[in-house]
């Protein structure tokens, strides 16, 4: 999955999947820092990795399964 928004810096994205860290930059917005921590969650429980990358502009989340 991918957006166009803001992004997040590449030294803050291991940061980002920790439940409840929000940017200082996305403080003013509407939600509670958990989206990314969730999917890094079930991606664990299911074998698969989260993998965070910049979409230019935005950023991109990509789920790898491994082959079995």
């Amino acid at each position: 999955m991918a957006d166009t928004g803001p992004g997040i810096p590449a030294d803050q994205r291991e940061h980002v999947v920790t439940r409840f860290v929000r940017l200082d930059t996305s403080r003013h917005s509407e939600g509670s820092g958990l989206g990314l921590s969730i999917a890094q969650v079930a991606a664990r429980v299911h074998g698969a990795s989260l993998t965070l990358t910049d979409n230019a502009p935005g950023l991109r989340a990509t789920v790898h399964f491994p082959r079995t």
